[in-house]
């Protein structure tokens, strides 16, 4: 792609301009959510703006517009995956769409002792609904493993379906690895043995041009904000015959024929499928978002996402202590990859202070993590507007990250080392400087018989050990984390408690260093309950 052409699209993206403590912001989480050009903006202000009304119901000029509208962006979706309108039902995303699947086909035909074949690197939204029906009925999950390069075992996927299983539930592509499954041949495999297919096509919507009836799998579900489109909307393709055979799975207003007290006839698909008033805005965004990727050159796009790929492939291997994970032979422009001693976490919050938006954790896909014996990796998803002078720009950080880590003090002066720390900690006049300093406070040495099965904080997304007791009013508490962020906010909490802060102090100086941003649902679990632990035994 020439410098050109990547700058007129990158100016179609607003959002690419912002500035993240004063750095530009360069956004490698694209695996998570897409950014949205001004084209899918516009459309949705203009509905919001000119055309809001329900639609299918009102005999009014709005809502007849707004129907229009609403079902014209049905269409383009079909046509962008080469399907029939009727077979496009639209979901809040991805996951409604797999758990519709599920409640609507599955359920009534599963029943004991009956078999559903996953993929082990799939998404949580493609092992749950499917987990927790087997567990209901007494079924059994067939789960395909993968081999030493990355991809899906493909003997042992066709030992499976020799087993006749009830549905057949594949990821196009893994959203931690970026490997791009073949599809296409795993479902005339299933095929040959009348086998039911429902593909997860989350990841590969944005990147891969999609054809239904050359796929000729019988469900496939993706999500709109993954492919430059808004959140809370999304689509599940069906065949016909099989979407008009199925029971609804919600019902309400919208998707009926009739009703009376004691008979419903429900509508056709897809409206049978569509409960309540549905998202319209958000189908018309969706439906800019497939018109803006239809007028670019699809070809062009996956040649530049391809050479970024190579090109942070190559930067992460010239770091030392950096492991990538396998991605197979095709992937998509995603890379997932740990360090040898220092935490994701950490890693991906010190980018963040340097503008650079990456992911950490488990990326919903623990299976897959805990094949590779990982809790967590550092997972840099890219766009066609990411550039190689972005890469450039992470790739030095890393490499600067990895080779200059926090000093960790020796065992006899821990207490001395950690109250210089949390002055540096307080002082910081800049975000950068105080998670420099939060990252040395964290690797004071830390009593090693903390990390105890009893002591483990369940829900973090880095292990943390939290030990805590009370006799006579008296507090005690220590703890410790895989991440140095969260052991020195411990550290902090313990720094406050021993100078006599009540919570509500402790919540206010945590607020006024700016640390509220660390305390995320899952990777602020551990102090999250401290706080409740504390104001229970508050006095």
């Amino acid at each position: 792609m020439d410098s050109q052409t990547l700058r007129r699209i990158r100016s179609s993206f607003p959002i690419l301009n912002t500035r993240v403590d004063g750095k530009p912001l360069i956004y490698f989480d694209n695996g998570a959510t897409t950014q949205k050009p001004r084209e899918v903006i516009d459309a949705i202000t203009q509905f919001y703006r000119k055309e809001n009304a329900n639609v299918h119901r009102a005999a009014h000029h709005l809502s007849s517009l707004a129907t229009a509208h609403f079902e014209q962006a049905r269409g383009q979706l079909a046509q962008f995956i080469n399907a029939k309108p009727n077979e496009i039902v639209w979901t809040r995303g991805a996951t409604e769409g797999l758990n519709l699947v599920a409640e609507s086909y599955l359920r009534p035909i599963l029943k004991a002792g009956d078999r559903i074949v996953i993929a082990i690197s799939a998404h949580h939204a493609a092992i749950l609904p499917f987990q927790r029906l087997a567990q209901q009925v007494g079924a059994h999950l067939d789960v395909i493993e993968l081999t030493a390069s990355g991809e899906l075992n493909s003997d042992q996927y066709q030992s499976y379906l020799k087993l006749n299983p009830k549905l057949v539930v594949l990821p196009h592509a893994s959203n931690v690895l970026g490997t791009v499954y073949p599809i296409k041949e795993m479902v005339k495999l299933a095929k040959r043995e009348g086998l039911t297919t429902l593909i997860d096509g989350a990841q590969a919507a944005p990147h891969l041009v999609l054809d239904m009836q050359d796929l000729d799998a019988d469900f496939y579900a993706f999500s709109g904000h993954k492919m430059f489109g808004p959140t809370g909307i999304g689509v599940l393709y069906g065949k016909e015959a099989l979407l008009n055979a199925m029971p609804p799975w919600q019902v309400g207003g919208e998707m009926i024929e009739s009703v009376s007290l004691t008979e419903t006839q429900y509508a056709e698909a897809p409206l049978r499928f569509e409960a309540g008033t549905p998202d319209i805005a958000g189908a018309i965004g969706l439906a800019a978002a497939a018109e803006y990727l239809n007028n670019l050159d699809r070809a062009e796009i996956e040649e530049h996402e391809q050479q970024l790929t190579s090109h942070l492939l190559q930067g992460l291997k010239s770091i030392e202590g950096i492991k990538i994970l396998p991605a197979g032979e095709f992937s998509l422009p995603i890379v997932s990859f740990y360090h040898e001693t220092i935490n994701a976490d950490d890693i991906a919050a010190q980018l963040d202070a340097q503008g650079i938006a990456v992911r950490a954790g488990s990326h919903c896909a623990q299976p897959l993590m805990q094949s590779f014996g990982l809790h967590s990796s550092v997972r840099i998803s890219l766009a066609f507007y990411n550039t190689i002078e972005e890469l450039d720009t992470c790739i030095a950080l890393l490499r600067s990250l990895c080779s200059h880590q926090p000093v960790t003090s020796d065992e006899t002066s821990n207490s001395d080392s950690a109250k210089l720390w949390i002055e540096q900690v307080e002082q910081a006049k800049d975000w950068p400087t105080r998670l420099n300093a939060l990252m040395s406070l964290g690797s004071v040495s830390i009593d090693p018989s903390l990390k105890r099965p009893e002591n483990l904080v369940t829900g973090c997304a880095s292990q943390t050990w939290i030990k805590l007791s009370s006799e006579k009013g008296f507090i005690q508490f220590d703890g410790c984390s895989e991440s140095r962020q969260i052991t020195a906010l411990i550290q902090l909490f313990k720094h406050q408690i021993d100078q006599g802060s009540t919570v509500e102090q402790i919540k206010t100086y945590l607020t006024d260093l700016g640390l509220e941003r660390q305390l995320s649902r899952t990777r602020g679990n551990a102090i999250q309950r401290l706080i409740e632990w504390l104001e229970s035994h508050d006095s």
